[in-house]
């Protein structure tokens, strides 16, 4: 069980945005950018979890109960525009506004679904696409982080965090995503 809870936490979703726009921002030579998407997309959102927890509106920093993930959505969607408004203010790298633009697209793909009556699994829906996105855009190499995606699964299921069915749902909502964008790059 420890090791899970290792897993569940190393593959957080707000640990793996500030791993993409930092990676995104130092392999580019745009460390600024990246900086503020990391800010916006990593650390505010668990800021944001953390306060809510303190207001009793949410259960746990992973919002594992689906009606508890509504206000969080909105309130990142809210961070998302103000990175959209930063990233026009410096000199953004293509691959960095796909990234945040793509990050749009993920939390309103999520959204909907989480109205829809799903709680699918954001850890392994921000994990597949990330990893895979970094792996097109700068090299291969990146992409071997997705071998690590069955233990990711592992980690939400051992936890009781989710289901197969909410695991592989996240998986190709987040995969949806990438496909959406792949046009742009």
């Amino acid at each position: 069980m420890i090791f899970a809870k290792i897993v569940t936490e190393v593959a957080a979703p707000w640990v793996t945005n500030i791993l993409l726009f930092l990676i995104l921002g130092i392999s580019l030579g745009a460390p600024a950018p990246g900086l503020l998407a990391a800010f916006m997309t990593g650390i505010l959102p668990m800021v944001a979890v953390l306060r809510m927890i303190r207001q009793g509106r949410v259960a746990s920093h992973h919002v594992t109960v689906r009606t508890q993930r509504g206000a969080l959505f909105a309130i990142i969607l809210g961070l998302l525009a103000v990175l959209i408004v930063g990233l026009l203010l410096l000199d953004t790298p293509r691959e960095i506004w796909l990234a945040g633009l793509a990050a749009v697209l993920f939390i309103l793909a999520f959204s909907v679904i989480n109205q829809l009556g799903l709680k699918i699994s954001i850890h392994v829906g921000l994990w597949v696409p990330v990893w895979s996105y970094l792996g097109l855009v700068l090299s291969p190499w990146w992409s071997l982080a997705l071998l690590v995606t069955p233990l990711i699964a592992w980690s939400r299921l051992k936890l009781t965090h989710h289901s197969w069915a909410e695991i592989i749902g996240g998986a190709f909502t987040g995969l949806a995503v990438v496909a959406v964008m792949l046009p742009l790059l």
